[in-house]
């Protein structure tokens, strides 16, 4: 830099306009940590919304841009970011979705300038996996399990766990008055939760199989449903004589305070994840986790010691596990203790 007190510019993209999942949150706490003296944040969203007023929160200019679809080759959005990049002097561009990775990494390359791209999720796309690092100086994967995607040089490819501020847990009040005393659940009763969207690759449909062999157990859903899937579930779990143990909460601005409440944290999920904030969430709150082994999910719990991995897809397992911690308050109070400790040793914000 020709001043040394002007800050490096940043321009990041995203192709989501409201806060949807641990992805756009991920971006939120990274922009608001940074700081402002080095590094001068742009976002680039599609539209005016959520996630531009929390971007403008953590002290970010936002500019518009929403991608043509890859299919159109549209020489627009690539003139169009190589505008911003010269107006804004922009030193580095950081995507987190495919399609602004190639619009982009064609306008940071005409403006010589490094492109990272974050990798967030597991889902493969072999043409796009193949082709498009060569539009990126780096890569960064939010779990080792995500380099399976790519055949480009390991020197490009970076691990950096996501991570979470446990005070946020700490400092979260608790709802009043309780969830258990909300929905009358019994004093002995176990209260399973399972926090995210509620779409399919989730695999709520997967604890039906422990609701029936944990009898004593609820589940509490929490998140935004997809209806067709949300309706199914309520079909399942009505055939199978357990949707009075099940709690639909819907999307929550007090989610960390129900996380307080349960008594195991469940993540059945089927395929697509990255690195998850929920699984982090449940850490900081020293709640025991069972998890499928999707992903970054066996690089955040430790078997036997902070939870259990459960092979994807397997029922009658994770209804084993959950039976197991079911019995015994002490071992779960030890897992969960376990996974806080590993939360703050490993995945805080500030690491």
């Amino acid at each position: 830099m020709s001043d040394s007190k002007k800050p490096y510019t940043i321009l990041y993209t995203t192709a989501q306009s409201e806060m949807m999942g641990g992805g756009q949150w991920s971006l939120y706490y990274l922009i608001a940590r940074l700081d402002k003296k080095k590094y001068a944040p742009i976002v680039a969203c599609p539209e005016e919304g959520e996630l531009a007023e929390k971007m403008r929160q953590a002290g970010a200019k936002v500019v518009c841009y929403a991608a043509s679809r890859l299919r159109s080759l549209s020489i627009g959005d690539v003139l169009y970011l190589k505008k911003i990049i010269q107006n804004h002097s922009v030193s580095l561009v950081h995507t987190d979705s495919s399609t602004e990775t190639f619009y982009a990494g064609i306008a940071a390359k005409l403006c010589n300038i490094p492109l990272v791209w974050h990798i967030r999720v597991s889902d493969k796309e072999p043409f796009i996996d193949r082709f498009f690092p060569s539009f990126c100086s780096k890569l960064i994967l939010v779990a080792s399990a995500l380099s399976e995607r790519f055949s480009c040089s390991e020197s490009k490819l970076r691990v950096i766990h996501n991570g979470y501020d446990p005070s946020l847990m700490d400092n979260a009040p608790l709802v009043q008055p309780s969830i258990r005393i909300q929905f009358g659940l019994a004093k002995n009763a176990i209260l399973l939760g399972c926090f995210g969207r509620v779409e399919k690759r989730k695999g709520a449909h997967i604890l039906c199989e422990t609701l029936q062999k944990v009898p004593e157990a609820y589940l509490l859903l929490a998140g935004k449903e997809e209806e067709s899937y949300a309706s199914f579930l309520r079909d399942l779990f009505h055939q199978e004589g357990v949707l009075s143990r099940v709690i639909f909460a819907g999307q929550r601005e007090d989610a960390a305070s129900l996380m307080k409440q349960i008594d195991i944290f469940c993540f059945p999920v089927l395929w697509g994840e990255g690195f998850s904030r929920a699984l982090l969430e449940a850490m900081a709150a020293e709640k025991v986790v069972v998890a499928s082994s999707d992903a970054g999910n066996k690089e955040a719990v430790i078997e036997g010691e902070t939870g259990y991995i459960v092979p994807v897809g397997d029922a009658n397992l994770f209804a084993e596990r959950v039976k197991t911690l079911s019995s015994s308050q002490k071992l779960r109070d030890a897992m969960g203790k376990a996974g806080r400790k590993r939360l703050e040793e490993e995945f805080t914000l500030q690491k």
